[in-house]
């Protein structure tokens, strides 16, 4: 016994030392007597480990210029809002990585008026909030990327704002307007424009036209299970995004030079759209196409749909739908790619296809099979009784189950619960209720499954009575 315990307390503390290691970065604040009123802090980024570091710029410190939402400054209870750019990005070059010798420290000066709403006199509690990413390679000599949540380095600061400049404002323009564009610019960029348009349109009409809470895969792909109000919300934004495209001075700068950048705006400067390199080398429409760059921009402002950039790229972006829908229908690319919609997907009710199963206790087990990658099987059925219900699956299909009800509202999902990284679970059915269960391969999983289910009530016992019927009795003891 003493050498059972004696061995997972080596155990954990091994456990305890690789988790502390692992977490290599330190990040430090501190503010020079001589911008003590100004909102210029420093922050150092420590390598901590016994070997070097990649980290990728992208949404850190260390870029030169700040793209995404990193802090959060208080004021009281009033926190500024991020005012900095937003940026689309493609695959990360080497040129993005900063590499950081072990025990190396980087330091940084950020002005944090310059990205942030700080208009009031006082006091600010300044908290670091965002990741750091780290590119290494495993024992096979493959990248594989790290993401770091490097603590929560804090700072109380006191800011005095400068006097405010007097701006004239100039009226709005119909046609779009051209910074720095070369005339081959100005015609891609009148070409794209007229592109995002057209998409942006469809995908508004789409929105509106679609049923309460729709379950078609356009729409559950991008940005996940049926939801009211998550529905309403895209809804908006995208009658918000077509509107803005359509009828307001769309300012184009191009003046940007940023490789792997398609894109970037400031969203509290409506309607100036930045284009960097990777932009020009996109295809008009299609999978991260110039009229998609444009809508994902376009989204970013505040008063148009205030979206962030959670996840980039379709991968993500799919897999933020399903982990995190209530991000998704805030996150730019999953808007851009909803409405480039390549490849297409139908926003059909994906429903109105299920298989009805006429009795789950008598017309279960069915062998099915799921042939092709994220395949999904639909069935639809009626409790036959209130009772507690077990659902699951046999054989070789790595599956995953999630039940609905009838206005397709999630009600409960499972993924290795079973034996052999089959799904079950186990849910309160109301008699006469319309339910639908779907079977599907976790991620990209296929092969065949047989679907099983069974209502353990307590003393009571199910006696089938002829061709579609069952009548329930109490068990007698």
């Amino acid at each position: 016994m003493a050498f059972r315990i004696i061995k997972k307390l080596i155990w954990l503390l091994l456990f305890i030392t690789t988790l502390y290691a692992q977490t290599n970065l330190k990040l430090e604040f501190s503010q020079a007597k001589q911008n003590a009123e100004n909102g210029i802090i420093t922050m150092s980024i420590s390598n901590e480990s016994n070997e070097a570091l990649k980290i990728l710029t992208w949404n850190t410190p260390l870029e030169k210029m700040i793209s995404a939402d990193l802090f959060k400054i208080q004021n009281g209870k009033n926190t500024a809002q991020y005012l900095g750019r937003m940026v689309k990005r493609g695959t990360p070059t080497e040129a993005d990585y900063t590499h950081l010798s072990a025990g190396e420290t980087r330091t940084v000066s950020i002005e944090l008026a310059k990205y942030y709403q700080m208009e009031v006199k006082g006091n600010y509690a300044v908290t670091y909030k965002g990741l750091f990413e780290t590119l290494s390679k495993n024992a096979k000599e493959k990248e594989s990327s790290t993401l770091y949540k490097v603590g929560n380095p804090s700072i109380n600061i006191f800011f005095s704002p400068p006097k405010k400049k007097t701006v004239r404002s100039t009226a709005n323009k119909v046609n779009p307007s051209f910074t720095s564009c070369s005339t081959s610019e100005r015609n891609i960029l009148n070409t794209a424009h007229d592109a995002a348009i057209v998409i942006a349109r469809n995908a508004s009409q789409t929105m509106n036209s679609a049923s309460a809470n729709t379950t078609g895969e356009r729409y559950s792909i991008w940005f996940g299970s049926p939801n009211n109000t998550r529905q309403s919300t895209v809804k908006t934004h995208f009658n918000n995004i077509y509107s803005a495209l359509d009828t307001q001075n769309i300012a184009f700068d191009c003046t940007c030079t940023k490789v792997s950048v398609y894109a970037y705006v400031y969203p509290s400067q409506p309607y100036k759209v930045y284009l960097c390199n990777s932009f020009w080398d996109a295809p008009v429409t299609g999978t991260d196409s110039q009229a998609g760059t444009l809508v994902h921009e376009v989204s970013h402002f505040t008063i148009v749909a205030g979206t962030d950039d959670y996840e980039y790229g379709q991968t993500k972006a799919k897999a933020l739908a399903v982990s995190e829908p209530g991000k998704a229908v805030f996150n730019a690319d999953n808007h851009e790619y909803f409405a480039e919609n390549t490849p297409y997907l139908s926003m059909a009710n994906a429903f109105d296809d299920a298989t009805s199963i006429n009795h789950i206790l008598k017309d279960l087990p069915l062998s099915e099979s799921i042939d092709t990658p994220r395949e999904k099987d639909l069935y639809k059925f009626v409790a036959p009784y209130t009772a507690l219900y077990t659902f699951y699956t046999t054989d070789t299909l790595d599956s995953y189950g999630t039940l609905f009800s009838a206005n397709y509202s999630l009600l409960i999902h499972d993924d290795d619960s079973g034996v052999s990284d089959n799904f079950k679970f186990s849910y309160n059915l109301v008699e006469g209720k319309t339910y639908y269960l779907e079977v599907r391969g976790y991620s990209t999983d296929v092969g065949g499954y047989t679907l099983q289910s069974s209502a353990p009530y307590n003393n009571l016992v199910l006696i089938p009575m002829g061709e579609g019927l069952v009548i329930p009795i109490s068990f007698v003891q």
